[in-house]
């Protein structure tokens, strides 16, 4: 019923806004809910996850048709077909900072990509660097295409480049996820990550507040 409003409702209508509304409920649940609230009034909070790199292991019984590689630079087409809405500056800026993707290719084609980051978090929608220990290493923009979720690939990503990881003197693995994003929260937890604190941002008018609330990593993931 809420499918069929949003789908031939006026965006914006009253009946549209909450068929959304009961629509985003359904699928995320009341926290994620409140957070999109508070995200309009200037209020955006993200949750910090950290793994030990030394108990990645891939998903268990995957019989992985996937191969997994990290992104050069004259990778830059098949990445931006893989993600048409991102600037090839994004993804060149990422590189020439020091940042590295690793992607699982299907079918001579990206179908899933994390970045990764050593020693330093940034958080791009914050405009913000967030102090990470030098042997640490930070996963962000996750993607996987729409046909191949639910089959655990970034998983798959983390557990086949963790050994490569820990060889350049990395020791644990974080990450930040939205409070909305539950299908990534179940996979990283699957992953062996734990919760270990947060990070918000809160900005009305000239009016700017960032708290760092994350726990150092201790070993114990």
């Amino acid at each position: 019923m809420s499918r069929d409003i949003l789908e031939n409702e006026e965006p914006n209508s009253l009946r549209w806004k909450i068929a959304r509304a009961r629509e985003i409920l359904q699928r995320e649940g009341w926290r994620s809910y409140f957070y999109r609230i508070v995200a309009r009034c200037g209020y955006r909070r993200v949750d910090w996850y950290v793994g030990d790199l030394a108990r990645a292991s891939p998903p268990p019984d995957f019989d992985c048709p996937f191969s997994i590689r990290t992104l050069a630079p004259e990778d830059l087409p098949a990445y931006l077909q893989f993600r048409p809405e991102v600037d090839k500056r994004v993804f060149l800026d990422r590189l020439s900072r020091g940042s590295f993707c690793h992607a699982a290719w299907f079918d001579e084609r990206i179908v899933s990509a994390t970045w990764v980051s050593i020693g330093e978090a940034y958080l791009e929608f914050f405009g913000r660097d967030f102090p990470m220990t030098s042997d640490g290493v930070y996963l962000f923009d996750s993607f996987t295409l729409r046909a191949f979720r639910g089959r655990r690939i970034p998983g798959l990503i983390y557990a086949a480049t963790a050994a490569q990881l820990m060889a350049q003197g990395s020791l644990y693995a974080a990450t930040f996820i939205e409070p909305k994003n539950r299908p990534m929260r179940r996979a990283r937890l699957r992953d062996g990550f734990v919760r270990a604190g947060y990070a918000s941002d809160f900005r009305l008018g000239p009016l700017h507040c960032v708290r760092d609330r994350r726990e150092p990593w201790s070993g114990r993931s």
